[in-house]
């Protein structure tokens, strides 16, 4: 009986560090405004520009602008809430918000938000969600582990981000 207990006890004590131990870690940490490429396709169309991304005391602060000159979004990741500071109209949805801001939060703040379904040396594969939030992240790294690119799909309305370090 006493044994059964302990066992139980020594198996919540390893589940409490183990969860810890893997809590919150991003995919890319700016540590000063840091610079990305991104390309979006969405059904057909494609757009590339830059991504900046820079802390700031609320969270991180996103600004995605095209190559050409305009911003298309500039959004602050609080804890809880996605702050809007601009944004193209046509970006102005509720649902494509809420898409972007998922996924800007496993980019930037937490990875574990999306599930690992595979795993090799140099790349990991996560999901999240179904159906019309159905998430399938990409992480690929280079020999020593560092990212080189991270590809986000939406299959079902057929988005595609793909996010490399500059």
């Amino acid at each position: 009986m006493a044994s059964s207990v302990f066992n139980k006890a020594i198996l919540i004590l390893i589940i409490c560090f183990s969860a810890v131990y893997c809590a919150a870690q991003p995919v890319f940490t700016p540590n000063k405004t840091d610079k990305y490429n991104i390309q979006i396709d969405a059904r057909g169309s494609h757009l590339s520009g830059m991504l900046i991304a820079r802390p700031t005391n609320d969270g991180p602060r996103t600004v995605v602008a095209s190559y050409i000159g305009p911003t298309l979004f500039d959004y602050t990741l609080t804890a809880d809430s996605l702050r809007v500071n601009t944004s193209a109209a046509p970006l102005r949805r509720k649902k494509l918000e809420q898409l972007l801001d998922n996924d800007l939060r496993i980019v930037f703040i937490d990875e574990s938000r999306a599930k690992l379904t595979s795993r090799t040396a140099t790349t990991r594969k996560r999901k999240s969600g179904h159906l019309f939030e159905k998430t399938v992240v990409q992480i690929n790294a280079d020999a020593n582990q560092n990212i080189e690119t991270v590809t986000i799909k939406h299959p079902l309305i057929r988005l595609k981000l793909t996010i490399n370090r500059l």
